[in-house]
């Protein structure tokens, strides 16, 4: 399923992009996705540009841990409620 869905967006923004299609965005600004995919492989596949999303996981851990603080473990040997 979710490959099949990957697969339908990947379809449509090739398809839009070629052929220029403007509806709720203009699809002639964008790259193509052939084109994203030939870039993305011609550069070693991850590098910069997994850093942002990187920093951004980092930053909601951070944030969630302090805003959603782990309550303390129960004392060994202790019972349980």
């Amino acid at each position: 399923m979710r490959g099949g869905s990957l697969t339908a967006a990947l379809g449509l923004w090739q398809l839009f992009t070629t052929l220029d299609i403007s509806l709720w965005l203009r699809f002639a600004w964008f790259p193509s996705a052939a084109y994203v995919v030939r870039e993305f492989a011609e550069r070693g596949g991850t590098g910069r540009l997994l850093v942002g999303p990187a920093y951004a996981a980092k930053a909601t851990t951070a944030v969630a841990a302090w805003r959603f603080p782990t309550p303390p473990l129960p004392e060994p040997g202790g019972s349980a409620p």
